[in-house]
């Protein structure tokens, strides 16, 4: 009996507690609301502009120029575009930073059908998929192209504002191993998003957590939608978003939103949520 009444209590602690929430959608928005660093969420604003959102809509715009193409974020509080060169922008002050090409002539044997798509750049590196037949690899640039570098380490996640890239998580925290199976290639580890003293990955068994300390990962929910900032990783449920706080454990679901396709976690305890409809809807969270 007193097993059984154990085991009802971890249950009703686990489940989330919902909260009435109000939803503020934005409209006349290109494409999904992204954490960009800093704090900042933006959108595509067009072909080649970008929206700086807050929680009353959008504070502030930005355009590229007519020969450049919005691509994303680039961490910092920055975006990029694809210009020639790589183009980013400091979301705060508008100012631009060209950087070389990731395109790269073909050399020797190599195959003639490489493709590069830049993920997130920082002060001192470019993160980068490098995409060709049976590959799909992700690399590390310093911004000059001087170097070129993986991190197969699971004890390290990559900071591209450090000289030295990788950044020693605390103990046991480890990044899972991607597996590998007949003729797919990849990189050796997930990449994870560090949340205050919690990294955050997902997988296709789910979402999961890991906190300094803790013997082994927690596994969230069996959703992959997801945004973590601070000591919040928030997540897409049937017709509602789930937010945990990392240090506290305690779980809020909010209602009012269905079939999310993107999640970002902005400053002032602000959320935003792309839905099917390409409409984003923010919320501050209780």
């Amino acid at each position: 009996m007193r097993i059984a009444i154990a085991f009802v209590l971890a249950l009703a602690l686990a489940a989330p507690a919902q909260a009435a929430t109000k939803w503020k959608r934005l409209t006349n928005l290109s494409g999904p609301a992204v954490a960009a660093g800093d704090g900042l969420v933006v959108a595509q604003q067009g072909k080649h502009g970008v929206a700086v959102l807050g929680p009353k809509g959008v504070a502030r715009r930005f355009s590229f120029g007519p020969q450049c193409l919005y691509a994303g974020v680039a961490g910092g509080g920055r975006a990029f575009a694809d210009c020639g060169p790589v183009r980013a922008m400091n979301l705060t002050t508008g100012d631009t930073t060209d950087y070389p090409s990731l395109q790269e002539p073909t050399v020797g044997d190599g195959p003639a059908d490489v493709s590069f798509e830049l993920i997130e750049a920082g002060d001192r590196w470019l993160r980068y998929r490098e995409e060709s037949y049976h590959v799909n690899l992700t690399h590390f640039r310093t911004l000059d192209g001087s170097q070129t570098t993986d991190l197969d380490d699971g004890t390290v996640y990559a900071d591209l504002n450090t000289p030295q890239l990788g950044v020693p998580l605390c103990a046991p925290v480890q990044r899972p191993r991607i597996p590998v199976t007949g003729y797919e290639a990849g990189n050796t580890f997930y990449t994870v998003t560090v949340s205050g003293q919690t990294a955050v990955w997902a997988r296709a068994s789910g979402l999961y957590a890991w906190r300094c300390g803790k013997p082994k990962p927690e596994h969230l929910a069996a959703a992959r939608i997801y945004s973590a900032s601070g000591d919040r990783v928030a997540w897409a449920a049937k017709q509602s978003v789930v937010v945990k706080n990392l240090r506290t454990g305690k779980r809020t679901r909010l209602p009012g939103v269905e079939q999310p396709t993107a999640l970002a976690l902005g400053a002032k305890r602000t959320l935003y949520v792309t839905l099917q409809d390409g409409t984003i809807a923010v919320t501050r969270l209780p």
